[in-house]
């Protein structure tokens, strides 16, 4: 048990709209200790939060009622190759996953926008970067896991050995077993990279445009800004690797209004591009305030009936940058995404809220979460949830695959040890 003061921090997460119920936290160091522990905890029945840096926003980081929140930020910080994949340590950082592959000029596929994320608090939501838009999300590119499982056994499981407790892991908030490494595929790559900045005045040219850079570039981001300064609101960053001629941008089927820049730097640089940004909102404060994130997956044409009426409504509460790009269909298998069209993600991100501001904001994300999940949306369950979710709404989210996730829980941890405020009872 830790003193009063560490107990308060393990209550509060990054979203700082719901808080945590933990009676106690144990920290542990090692593997062997986390192993012991969860031995304990099966044997008394003693339910347990998992939790690394706590950046979720509703309570998957935090304990329910009578749990004990289990650190495990520092109990694997190992690298080792295998052949030309990486074995990486559940916290080890992506950053030092980056830096240790472009020594062999390869990276992983995909590599999330902050890369002080550790590796099994992105597995354990999914992962998404600037290259989802062509190779989808970051769990889909796990070679193999090994996990330790409620009863304390160490489990090496992948797409041919122990597949439920594989499946159930990935995208799993921590509810199926801790992640104890991940063996990485990676992929070539090449030294540097031009990004080119297009802005856009129609958002079913802006969003047709990135489909079709699919197949051409290697990055994109995209985004509407709510800057009225800025003439034409809609943005496309693409981007292409090269090694020593930059490519010259010729499609000739994109339709953008203006072209804004060209940008050249090292691939290393690229992948820590959003770094001053983040620190930003820690020395603003912004990281300290409220963050109803919102990040919900739709289809393409369901979501351009309503997008200019949405950026209207968020310039008006929320503000801020309102991201829409493709999500390619390569995911976990419980990675939910809608089951038919051309899927995007509409994320809401703002960098901090303050309470005054809160109430509208709210008003208006759950507005537009009831309009796109009638529309067959899908929610990243790394973010915010309004209010408490009953048996229902998940099984709504899961669709077909609810029973069989449900079977995989029982079969894996049959006593519910593993559980968080927002999957109390796994329901």
């Amino acid at each position: 048990m830790m003193e009063d003061s560490s107990l308060t921090t393990v209550n509060q997460d990054f979203g700082r709209l719901a808080s945590g119920k933990a009676v106690a936290l144990w920290k542990a160091t090692t593997i062997h200790e986390a192993q012991t522990f969860v031995t304990f905890a099966h044997q008394h029945q003693l339910p347990i939060t998992i939790r690394s840096q706590g950046l979720s926003q509703s309570g998957q980081s935090l304990a329910p009622e009578g749990a004990v929140v289990l650190d495990i930020s520092n109990i694997n910080p190992k690298l080792a190759w295998k052949g030309d994949s990486l074995i990486a340590g559940c916290s080890v950082s992506w950053k030092s996953i980056v830096e240790s592959s472009l020594t062999r000029d390869l990276l992983p596929e995909v590599i999330p926008y902050n890369t002080d994320l550790t590796v099994g608090g992105v597995l354990s939501v999914g992962g998404l970067g600037a290259s989802t838009f062509k190779q989808g999300v970051i769990g889909a590119h796990v070679l193999s896991l090994t996990v330790l499982t409620a009863n304390g056994t160490l489990v090496k499981c992948s797409p041919t050995n122990e597949k439920g407790l594989f499946d159930g892991c990935l995208s799993g908030v921590g509810l199926f077993g801790i992640i104890i490494d991940a063996e990485l595929s990676l992929r070539p790559c090449k030294k540097n990279v031009r990004i080119y900045t297009l802005s856009y005045d129609d958002y079913t040219v802006w969003l047709k445009d990135q489909f079709s850079l699919k197949e051409k570039a290697d990055y994109l981001e995209a985004f509407i800004t709510d800057d009225r300064s800025f003439a034409n609101r809609a943005l496309v960053h693409c981007a292409f690797e090269y090694d020593n001629q930059p490519p010259e941008l010729t499609e000739q089927s994109l339709h953008y209004h203006t072209f804004e820049h060209k940008t050249d730097m090292s691939i290393l640089d690229f992948t820590y591009r959003h770094d001053p940004r983040l620190q930003g909102m820690k020395d603003s404060g912004k990281w300290d305030e409220m963050h109803p994130w919102y990040e919900c997956y739709v289809d393409c044409d369901e979501l351009i009936d309503d997008l200019d009426d949405f950026v209207e409504r968020l310039d008006k509460t929320v503000g801020g940058i309102y991201h829409v790009f493709p999500v390619d269909a390569n995911t976990p298998k419980y990675f939910m995404l809608p089951n038919q069209g051309n899927v995007v993600t509409f994320n809401v991100l703002s960098p901090g809220l303050g309470a005054d501001r809160l109430k509208p904001a709210i008003d208006t994300l759950v507005e537009i979460n009831d309009i796109l999940l009638k529309k067959g949306g899908k929610r990243y369950i790394s973010g915010w949830f309004y209010g408490r979710k009953g048996e229902g709404y998940w099984q709504v989210h899961y669709g077909n695959l609810y029973d069989e996730r449900k079977n995989i829980k029982h079969k894996y941890d049959p006593n519910h040890i593993f559980c968080s405020q927002l999957f109390p009872d796994f329901t």
